[in-house]
């Protein structure tokens, strides 16, 4: 394998690694939007029974 085909499939490996991470990030940060709605959701209960 030449050094040229190396370097393209490691720029590869690179590119679908960054991929991946970007699409678990994006899922992380919904489900932390989710969670802090919910969190409000529970603290205004709590204040109501305050």
């Amino acid at each position: 394998m030449s050094k040229n085909m190396k370097k393209e499939i490691n720029d590869a490996n690179k590119k679908a690694i960054i991929a991946s991470l970007r699409r678990r990030i994006k899922k992380l940060e919904s489900e932390n939007k989710q969670f802090r709605q919910e969190l409000k959701v529970i603290y205004a209960e709590i204040y109501k029974k305050i």
